[in-house]
């Protein structure tokens, strides 16, 4: 991993470890929404676990993340979990939701295609198709973008968080 690669991912553990003890501290204090406050905890506790993991899954799954692709990974997480639901940045900006959509878009279609030239390399070994290759990175970004949003509705509905960010936007 390039020097540059592992000073961002320090950083961003740092910020996420902050945020994780802010919050804790948090807990503890009267006139709070503990719902929110325990969601942030455990999604501060996802980020910390998504910056450790590929130290681990590296060598003990001899799995290969490409370091661009986890980076990305990790700084959408980023801010998706500690700017958007941590600190708010969902109600604070009215377009930011929408931005994080238009880019899960496009890592999700790019993870498409890494699923389909692994596959390829490592079975069929021969070349597919483009248009097939296109439209499975497509349908591969758009299902689990569906499945995305069942989620975040059922998470609504069932456990009365606001995901969806329907409450209290402006």
């Amino acid at each position: 991993m390039k020097k540059k690669t592992k000073v961002l991912l320090t950083i961003l553990f740092i910020i996420s470890l902050f945020n994780l003890l802010n919050l804790v501290y948090k807990c503890f204090t009267p006139n709070i929404d503990i719902g929110k406050t325990i969601l942030s905890l455990i999604g501060c506790l996802f980020m910390l676990i998504l910056i450790i993991l590929p130290l681990f899954s590296n060598k003990k799954l001899k799995l290969e993340i490409p370091d661009s692709m986890y980076t990305m990974f990790v700084v959408f997480c980023f801010c998706g979990i500690i700017l958007g639901d941590v600190n708010d940045f969902f109600t604070r900006f009215s377009s930011y939701d929408s931005l994080l959509h238009f880019i899960s878009g496009i890592m999700l279609s790019v993870l498409g295609f890494i699923v389909i030239n692994t596959f390829c390399q490592k079975s069929i070994k021969s070349p597919l198709n483009p248009f097939f290759i296109s439209f499975f990175a497509f349908t591969f970004a758009l299902s689990l973008g569906v499945f995305w949003e069942i989620m975040e509705y059922n998470f609504d509905k069932y456990l009365d968080t606001n995901m969806q960010v329907y409450r209290n936007r402006y």
